[in-house]
């Protein structure tokens, strides 16, 4: 079995397992239902091998600690999204894991420097007349709740 690309747990796991069944297999005193039983558990530890999410969790972590400009942009998202997708399933490969990682990571680094290179707003003035007398002045009638016109 080559399994260099799956998670460090889950390949000791299958390769327990396989070392089992092939001492189960080898010894000419163990019963049909011996071997059965450790056949079966290593086709459950090949089922539950899992694609190294290492890069995956990085990029999460990092995403996690960017400004929150950089989660909002909408490349960040739609690559996270589609990251998140393949990280859930379970007949994901490595590749396509390590392609969708590296498409969040690129996506995180452009917003960020997008985000420092943007310029900085200006805060706003506030709206101030020159002379208090600019100020129009239109006393309120209460009874009809219309401002009076002089």
């Amino acid at each position: 079995m080559v399994l260099d690309s799956y998670s460090p747990h889950t390949r000791a796991e299958a390769i327990s397992k396989q070392v089992v069944a092939r001492a189960v297999v080898a010894d000419e005193t163990s019963s049909q239902a011996v071997i059965d039983k450790a056949l079966q558990e290593l086709q459950q530890a090949i089922d539950d091998l899992r694609v190294d999410h290492t890069d995956y969790d990085k990029a999460k972590q990092e995403l996690a600690a960017a400004p929150t400009y950089v989660a909002a942009d909408k490349d960040v998202a739609a690559a996270a999204t589609e990251a998140d997708r393949l990280a859930n399933l379970k007949a994901t490969t490595t590749p396509e894991l390590a392609k969708a990682t590296k498409a969040l990571t690129t996506a995180i680094a452009t917003a960020i420097q997008e985000g420092a290179s943007a310029p900085k707003r200006q805060p706003r003035k506030p709206l101030m007349h020159s002379k208090p007398s600019q100020i129009l002045h239109m006393p309120h009638n209460p009874s009809s709740g219309r401002y009076c016109q002089r």
